[in-house]
């Protein structure tokens, strides 16, 4: 890791967009491979639909810093930073259709 990723790691918005990936639920374990405790949404793509690994890691870190920007322009800010908030049942099911 350079340590440019080093240093983003310590952002407290960065931590809790990273942590949101790792929080899979109950999606259905990829069938033809072992599922590791570590892995997250983006490792779960990349084993169901066979994404290159370089890819992969790519799509993660721009999710990540995406997610932590946005979180870091909330106004007013959050009182808990160190989570992003779920999507309300009502966007996700919209999202959905």
């Amino acid at each position: 890791m350079t340590f440019v990723t080093n240093l983003l790691k310590k952002r407290v918005e960065v931590r809790a967009a990273a942590a949101a990936l790792r929080a899979v639920g109950d999606l259905r374990r990829p069938p033809f491979s072992t599922w590791k405790p570590h892995y997250d949404l983006l490792d779960w793509l990349a084993l169901f639909f066979g994404f290159q690994e370089s890819n992969v890691r790519n799509q993660r870190e721009h999710l990540v810093l995406h997610l932590a920007n946005a979180q870091m322009r909330l106004s007013p800010p959050p009182d808990n930073i160190d989570t992003l908030d779920p999507l309300p049942s009502c966007a996700a099911s919209a999202a959905i259709s």
